[in-house]
């Protein structure tokens, strides 16, 4: 929440009105997070068993 906060502080003290303001930061906070989410999900594990609770990919 700090950093969607700060990010529209900072765009509204630029001078964006409040509803660009809005869309900007949350179009940004998506496009940095998703790459991030994407990137921890687990590989596609089809056809072997799922992992034991507490288990790691090795």
């Amino acid at each position: 929440m700090d950093l969607a906060e700060a990010l529209i502080a900072t765009l509204l003290d630029g001078g964006i009105s409040p509803r660009e303001a809005a869309w900007t930061g949350w179009g940004m906070i998506y496009f940095i997070l998703w790459p991030t989410q994407e990137e921890q999900a687990l590989p596609d594990r089809s056809g072997t068993d799922d992992l034991a609770v507490g288990e790691r990919l090795r």
